[in-house]
C-alpha cells in the first residue's frame, strides 16, 4: 500500500501510524511491521467506530463518516468507508502539537489540508481493495 506511504505528503504532517482494517478490525495494511501496538489500534478504531455510531444514531445526526481522539500529544483520526458494501477503517495517529503552532488561521488550514489528503488517501486504499 504504497498510497499511505505517501500519505504524510498529502496531509502536510509528520504520520507516526497508519492502519486499514476490515469490518471485524483485523488489519488488511500497515505503514509499518504489524505488532501487538497496531493491532490494538485497529481493535480500537473497531470500538470508536461502534461507539460514533451509537452516539450519532441517538442524537439522530446522520451517517458516521469520522470520529477522533485527541490528547495532548497525539491525535487518532479514524474514517469509515465502504468497500464492495462492507465498512473498512483507515486509522492515522498524527502529532497533536503540530496543530498547536501558529494561531487559527493556520490551524484550519492545516486541517483543510489534512482532511483533503486523508480523503485523497482513501479513494486510493478503496481503489485497490475493490481490485
Amino acid at each position: 500500500m504504497e498510497e499511505m506511504m505517501r500519505l504524510s505528503v498529502r496531509i502536510g504532517r509528520e504520520v507516526k501510524y497508519c492502519v486499514v482494517t476490515n469490518e471485524r478490525g483485523l488489519i488488511v495494511a500497515s505503514t509499518g511491521s504489524i505488532g501487538p501496538f497496531e493491532e490494538r489500534l485497529a481493535a480500537m478504531a473497531s470500538l470508536l467506530a461502534e461507539t460514533g455510531k451509537r452516539v450519532v444514531s441517538t442524537v439522530e445526526l446522520g451517517v458516521l463518516s469520522h470520529a477522533s481522539v485527541a490528547t495532548l500529544d497525539d491525535t487518532l483520526i479514524m474514517y469509515e468507508f465502504p468497500v464492495r458494501g462492507r465498512p473498512f477503517r483507515m486509522v492515522v495517529v498524527i502529532p497533536t502539537r503540530e496543530t498547536r503552532r501558529g494561531g487559527l488561521l493556520r490551524i484550519f488550514r492545516s486541517r483543510i489540508d489534512m482532511e483533503t489528503g486523508l480523503a485523497q488517501t482513501i479513494e486510493s486504499v478503496k481503489k485497490i481493495l475493490e481490485e
